[in-house]
């Protein structure tokens, strides 16, 4: 059971991504579990393949100029896939490819891949 917890307007205390760009509320706010609401998550970024050459393996690391640094928790992954991702478990295939997809989509309507203050959602209900 994952638990959603206020959105705060201060994202510093989100910290760093791989990149050492600031990690921000993500798709859904903070996700954490229910059981310790001080551990939660934001984004889980990924490095992949990219930004111009998906080739839907993210399985397959390449150079640091060839990978695109994108969110997991994406709002096209299920609350049971959020639920598992919160928890601690390794992502699946599929729900590498649905993030992919998802940047791909914001990336080429010009958006950042990561979620902008104020894009915040419920989590899906299964």
């Amino acid at each position: 059971m994952i638990q959603i917890l206020p959105i705060q307007e201060q994202v510093d205390r989100y910290g760093l991504r791989p990149d050492g760009s600031r990690k921000g509320a993500g798709y859904f706010g903070q996700l954490s579990e229910a059981d310790d609401p001080e551990c939660y998550t934001t984004e889980l970024p990924i490095w992949v393949p990219g930004p111009i050459a998906w080739d839907l393996n993210p399985e397959r690391p390449l150079p640091a100029p060839h990978r695109q640094l994108i969110p997991l928790v994406v709002p096209t992954l299920t609350r049971g896939e959020l639920a598992h991702l919160v928890a601690g478990g390794d992502p699946t295939l599929k729900m590498k490819h649905n993030a992919i997809v998802y940047a791909c989509t914001r990336l080429a309507n010009g958006q950042s891949p990561f979620a902008q203050m104020g894009e915040q959602r419920p989590i899906p209900e299964d």
